[in-house]
C-alpha cells in the first residue's frame, strides 16, 4: 500500500492550488472576439449608443467587440437570448430599464433580473413627445383637447415599453384614450411619424433630433426630468401641468455564472470606457446623457425601480403580466 507523505501532500495542494488559481486569472481572457448583443435595431439611439461603448471596450480587452442586433417582442427577446448564451464572457447584452424594469410587467419574459451579473450602466436616455408639423399640436393640451373631441383612440408609435408609459399617465390625467402602433426601433418609429403613418410618439434625441431640427418632427415637451439643451423654450410636461415622465437607463450585462475573473475584467473595461472623456461627448453628441453606475449599484438600482414600475402600471390600470 502507497502512502503518500504529508509533505508530498501539501505539495500536491499546493499545485492543485496554484493551476486553478491560474485558471481563474485567465490573464489572456478574452482571446476571441466578444459579443455584444443590442435589444432594438440598428441605428437607433440604444444601437448607437452601444456602438460607441462597444467600440471603446475593444482597447481595453485587445479584442473586437462585436454588436449585434437582435430587436423582438418590445426589446425583451434579446435578454432572453442572452439568458442562454453560455456563460463565459464572450456574450454582453444590453440590459437596459425598457427591457428590465418596465416590459417585465407588460410582456411575459423567459428571464429575472437576478439571470444577469450586470457591467453597469452607462447613460441614460432623453425622451420628448414629438409630433409630426402637419398636425395641429403644439402643445399636449392641444392633444389632449382633440383627443376629448374624437370618439377614436388617438394613435402612437413605440419601439417598446418604456416610451408608451407616458400615454397611459396621459390617459389617467385627462381620459383621454390611446392606442400603440408597435416599429422594430426608435428610428423606424421616428420614421413613421415623419411619414404621418402615425400622428405622434415619444421618442429620445438620439432618434429624432435631426428631424426636428430639419422641420421633419415638433417637438412639443420633453417627457424626462429636464428640459433638452438643444431647446430650451420647450417646456417638460410637468412644466406643462401634466404629471408624466419617464426615467431610463442603458446597461450591460452578461450571464449569471459567468467566472468572476472574466466579470471584472469585463466591468474593469467597462469602467475604463466610461471613464474616456471622448466618449462622454460621443454620447453626449448623439443626444445621451452619459451615467456611469458599476454593476453592483445598476442591479440594486434596477431591483428598486422594476418595483416601483410595478406600482405604478398597477395604478394606470394596465394589465399586469403575473412575475
Amino acid at each position: 500500500m502507497n502512502v503518500v507523505g504529508p509533505v508530498k501532500f501539501l505539495s500536491v495542494l499546493a499545485f492543485a492550488a496554484s493551476v486553478l488559481t491560474a485558471a481563474a486569472n485567465e490573464p489572456d481572457f478574452p482571446t476571441k472576439p466578444v459579443r455584444v448583443v443590442v435589444n432594438f435595431g440598428a441605428g437607433g439611439s440604444t444601437d448607437i449608443a452601444s456602438r460607441i461603448v462597444a467600440k471603446r471596450m475593444e482597447q481595453e480587452l485587445g479584442q473586437a467587440v462585436v454588436v449585434e442586433n437582435k430587436p423582438g417582442a418590445n426589446g425583451t427577446l434579446a435578454p432572453g437570448y442572452l439568458m442562454n448564451q453560455p456563460a463565459d464572457g464572450y456574450t454582453i447584452g444590453l440590459t437596459p430599464f425598457g427591457a428590465m424594469v418596465v416590459g417585465p410587467w407588460m410582456v411575459k419574459v423567459p428571464y429575472k433580473t437576478s439571470d444577469f451579473s450586470y457591467l453597469g450602466a452607462f447613460s441614460k436616455y432623453r425622451f420628448g413627445l414629438v409630433v409630426n408639423p402637419e398636425t395641429p399640436y403644439k402643445t399636449i393640451g392641444d392633444i389632449l383637447g382633440a383627443g376629448k373631441k374624437s370618439k377614436q383612440s388617438v394613435l402612437f408609435g413605440t419601439p417598446g415599453p418604456a416610451p408608451n408609459l407616458i400615454f397611459p399617465q396621459l390617459t389617467r390625467i385627462s381620459g383621454v384614450k390611446f392606442e400603440q402602433v408597435l416599429y422594430k426601433s426608435g428610428t423606424e418609429t421616428a420614421l413613421a411619424v415623419v411619414a404621418n403613418q402615425v400622428p405622434m410618439a415619444v421618442s429620445v434625441s438620439t432618434e429624432v433630433l435631426a428631424q426636428i431640427q430639419a422641420g421633419k418632427l415638433r417637438l412639443i415637451a420633453s417627457v424626462t426630468d429636464t428640459r433638452w439643451p438643444e431647446y430650451p423654450d420647450v417646456p417638460t410636461a410637468k412644466e406643462a401641468g401634466y404629471d408624466a415622465s419617464i426615467e431610463s437607463y442603458l446597461g450591460m450585462a452578461v450571464p449569471k455564472g459567468t467566472p468572476q475573473a472574466r466579470l471584472e475584467k469585463l466591468r474593469a473595461a467597462f469602467k475604463a470606457t466610461m471613464a474616456d472623456p471622448v466618449v462622454k461627448a460621443d454620447l453626449i453628441k448623439v443626444g445621451m446623457e452619459p451615467t456611469y453606475l458599476d454593476g453592483p449599484a445598476y442591479a440594486e438600482l434596477i431591483e428598486v425601480e422594476r418595483k416601483k414600475m410595478g406600482d405604478l402600471v398597477r395604478a394606470l390600470g394596465m394589465p399586469v403580466v403575473a412575475q
